[in-house]
């Protein structure tokens, strides 16, 4: 009987191995989106009362991100924000306030419909987002030919969206630069100019 369970067992996990092995972005996906539910639970389900960081950096950066959005139109331009530095207010990108989220949302929230009560959702998804799409712009950065050491490269690419010190940086507030994705993205661009201009100097011989 404990045979018959244990052939199961053995079958079921290569059954769940041969498809992680043959749908890897699905599989890093799914694994990535567990890990960043248990991590980040309180934020996913309730991401308008919880913030990364509510002390220090985290802090400011949040309040300059949502009060930015919710300021009325400033007379010296969309790059003002009037609540530091007063009475002369500050360039929002000294504020660090995630200027190519707030101004896009500043935006709508002046002239379309209000958003200024659901910014630190938006804002906890955002980064959440790029979170998931970190470890799959990294597998397709290093995925091997084949299905060479195709699992360990999985782990990998997971692996790397957590301990990378970009990812710390949610530890000290500074949520801008904890977005990994756009350093990957700049290194996937610069190896396929690479490759195309090795294919040409190929051809060309």
């Amino acid at each position: 009987m404990m045979d018959k369970v244990l052939i199961k067992i053995v079958f079921a996990l290569k059954q769940i191995y041969n498809k992680i092995i043959e749908l890897p972005y699905i599989s890093i996906f799914l694994l990535q989106l567990i890990l960043v539910i248990i991590g980040f639970n309180k934020i996913i389900f309730q991401p308008n009362e919880y913030m990364f960081m509510n002390i220090h950096d985290g802090l400011k950066n949040y309040f300059t991100y949502s009060q930015y959005i919710a300021q009325p139109d400033s007379e010296k331009g969309i790059f003002h924000f009037s609540q530091m530095n007063y009475p002369f207010g500050e360039y929002i990108f000294f504020t660090d306030n995630t200027p190519f989220l707030s101004i896009i949302l500043k935006f709508i929230n002046t002239h379309f419909f209000e958003l200024e009560n659901s910014s630190i959702a938006i804002h906890n998804y955002f980064f959440i987002f790029f979170m998931l799409l970190s470890p799959l712009a990294f597998f397709y950065l290093i995925k091997p030919e084949g299905n060479k050491k195709i699992l360990f490269t999985i782990i990998f690419a997971i692996g790397f969206t957590w301990i990378n010190p970009q990812a710390f940086k949610f530890i000290y507030g500074v949520f801008n630069l904890c977005i990994s994705l756009f350093a990957i993205t700049t290194i996937i661009i610069i190896k396929k100019i690479s490759e195309n201009a090795r294919l040409k100097s190929i051809l060309k011989t």
